[in-house]
């Protein structure tokens, strides 16, 4: 596998499950009721692509690896709202329960051979120890009316405790596992805590910001992490609010990111400022509070160019579809009238 794909290969989830911070125009408010538990059927998946590679005549030349990829993540989101009203905020222990991780096959590049190896099943080993680590793991977080979630800690907070398993299964080097954590949480600032505007779709603020305002976009960030736009809400009917909403390119995009790198080789990713945004659209129950769906599509094109010296610069394009759906699990409300009280018989 080229260098470029590979590091690709591991960062794109990072990127592009990776949390937006940015807030949407005036709409309904999200209502989280203390001691009560919500579930959310949660899919996210991430095609990528890249065109073959042309020889000197201009014919495509496929290379031993594909030249598309998925990433898909789904489960059951639960959210265990703590049975304490909390201001402004809402408290509540946000985890996920029956994961299923798809990743594409692995393969391999050895400096003792010219070939590249399938490693066979090597993806099913690590998918699965993908599933353990996130069924595992427990977020405190608060929930603002906005929709917004600010992520107070995770259980276990290192990535290396966290991630141990994954490790094992896919059998990283330790100086590429030390250069991924750098990256993603040093780098691009993604940490086990921080302010989540991407889960839920982030509406006006209907109440105080916590008493520290959001932390801003990471300047890196900036450059190749895309961000929704403000939201379109129609007139609400039957206690039912549509919104729409699309994705945007990055305030920096077609700024070159310059990715941290074991040695002397130079690696920059840029976003391409013309991206498209396919779907986005939210059902919203005004009377319960919460969405009953939230479904998103878009697509955008990523170029790299490595620098090995000054005779040998590489170049290589991704183009990335990404799909997220939301639905809520509870039994839907049919009527919204108000309980008639009988009269006592006495």
């Amino acid at each position: 596998m080229h260098p470029l794909r590979c590091l690709f290969f591991w960062l794109s989830p990072v990127l592009l499950f990776a949390p937006d911070l940015r807030a949407a125009s005036d709409t309904p408010v999200y209502k989280w009721k203390p001691n009560e538990v919500l579930r959310f059927d949660y899919e996210k998946t991430v095609s990528i692509s890249a065109p073959a590679p042309l020889d000197k005549s201009g014919a495509p030349v496929l290379p031993p690896d594909p030249l598309a990829r998925k990433f898909k993540f789904n489960a059951v989101l639960i959210i265990e709202i703590n049975k304490t009203r909390t201001e402004p905020l809402q408290t509540a222990v946000l985890r996920f329960d029956s994961p299923r991780v798809e990743i594409p096959e692995s393969f391999w590049f050895s400096s003792q051979s010219d070939e590249v190896a399938l490693l066979k099943d090597r993806d099913k080993s690590i998918e699965r120890a993908i599933e353990g680590a996130v069924k595992a793991a427990r977020w405190n977080v608060a929930l603002g009316t906005d929709g917004s979630v600010r992520i107070d800690g995770r259980t276990p907070a290192a990535p290396e405790d966290w991630l141990r398993e994954v490790d094992h299964a896919a059998m990283w080097r330790s100086k590429f596992r030390k250069a991924w954590i750098e990256i993603v949480e040093k780098n691009l600032g993604l940490g086990s805590t921080g302010d989540d505007h991407d889960i839920f779709l982030t509406l006006a603020p209907k109440q105080p910001l916590p008493p520290f305002a959001p932390m801003p976009l990471n300047p890196e960030l900036d450059k190749i992490r895309p961000v929704r736009s403000a939201t379109q809400c129609a007139p609400i009917k039957d206690q039912k609010s549509e919104l729409s909403f699309s994705r945007m390119a990055p305030p920096r995009a077609g700024q070159p990111y310059d990715i941290p790198t074991l040695g002397s080789i130079g690696i920059a990713m840029t976003f391409n400022p013309q991206m498209s945004p396919i779907k986005g659209a939210c059902l919203f129950d005004c009377f319960i509070g919460l969405p009953d769906f939230i479904s998103e599509e878009y697509a955008f094109k990523l170029d790299f160019r490595c620098v090995e010296d000054a005779s040998h610069i590489h170049k290589h394009a991704e183009e990335v579809l990404v799909k997220y759906d939301l639905k809520r699990l509870a039994p839907k409300i049919d009527t919204y009238e108000q309980p008639i009280e009988l009269p006592v018989v006495k």
